[in-house]
């Protein structure tokens, strides 16, 4: 029994390198958010040999399939995530680690007034060369959906505690918590559940009530219709099952204004679908890539109106962008 259950093991590890080298079984493509280690330059030094480890342990036979078969085991069987960055909530509920973390800590509120101070002095001196701004809060998901999450957020929510020194300072704004709550509660999907960011109904909403913060009328919108979407946060579980999310019908006749729109943002402006239909001249730029202030001075005179959207979690990092 014992030289049976040998040869078993013995197969069973060496399926993987036969995989290898021979290439027979179809395999399972992972998306990792990241690039796999490629066959490196063959010459006699230490670098030669991590470099070969590092491609095998990229690429060895079976890998995305032992992979995925882990993380199903993991999610279905023990409710527990195999990836440090994401939480497995209620119902299938997914959400970001790092976006919840920094809503466990009350946020410094004399940072916030300092950023909130950078944001005020920037739509100052837009105001002063008769240009419009509007700065856009984008709220966490567990901020909108707390009610999935297996272990609850105490206290007031950050979201609030920024939005409040945003209105008393008299930013250009709007409550994007409370807008996308009254959506929520008539039934509508604003984040997805696998997806760290809104759905683009979520998405739709926020630009419609952006584009009236300046003075210009909403989209048009002749219903919904339902669409698939694979989240990032289920691709960095390993799986690419999608869910199925509504998204509005917009009326693409729609005659846009003529305003030239300069926009900042993260990634979740980072879809172009709404944009394209809201703006006849814009252009984005990821406030992330250096300072907005520097940027805005060398393309500012082309523009009418400036957009600075930042998601509640990085607010405070936002501020060394200014």
């Amino acid at each position: 029994m014992k030289k049976i259950f040998s040869i078993i093991f013995c197969c069973i590890i060496a399926i993987p390198v036969f995989q290898t080298l021979v290439g027979v079984f179809p395999e399972t493509k992972i998306e990792e958010k990241r690039e796999l280690a490629v066959f490196p330059k063959i010459s006699l030094d230490e670098k030669t040999l991590e470099g070969l480890t590092n491609y095998f342990n990229d690429n060895f036979g079976l890998r995305g399939s032992l992979i995925f078969l882990n993380n199903y085991i993991d999610l279905s069987v023990f409710k527990i995530s195999p990836n440090t960055q994401v939480i497995i909530g209620k119902n299938g509920w997914m959400y970001y680690q790092p976006s919840y973390e920094s809503n466990k800590i009350a946020v410094d509120m004399e940072m916030v007034k300092k950023v909130v101070e950078k944001i005020k002095n920037f739509e100052d001196e837009l105001v002063f060369q008769d240009k419009r701004f509007v700065f856009v809060l984008a709220p966490n998901k567990e901020s909108i959906y707390p009610e999935f999450l297996r272990e609850k957020l105490e206290g007031e929510n950050n979201y609030e505690m920024i939005m409040k020194e945003i209105e008393w300072q008299n930013v250009n704004t709007f409550d994007g918590l409370k807008l996308l709550q009254d959506v929520k509660d008539k039934g509508s999907m604003v984040y997805s559940k696998n997806d760290t960011h809104w759905t683009r109904y979520g998405l739709f909403i926020t630009i419609n009530e952006m584009l009236r913060s300046f003075g210009r009328e909403g989209m048009n919108s002749s219903g919904v219709e339902d669409v698939q979407r694979v989240g990032d946060l289920s691709l960095l579980v390993g799986f690419n099952n999608s869910e199925t999310v509504s998204q509005p019908i917009v009326d693409k006749s729609r005659i846009e204004a003529d305003d030239r729109v300069l926009i900042f943002h993260d990634s979740f402006f980072d879809n172009e679908m709404y944009f394209n239909l809201a703006f006849k001249n814009f252009k984005k730029i990821h406030w992330k890539t250096g300072s907005i202030e520097q940027t805005y001075n060398q393309l500012g005179d082309s523009y009418d109106v400036v957009i600075l959207e930042i998601a509640e979690r990085d607010f405070l990092k936002f501020g060394a962008s200014l």
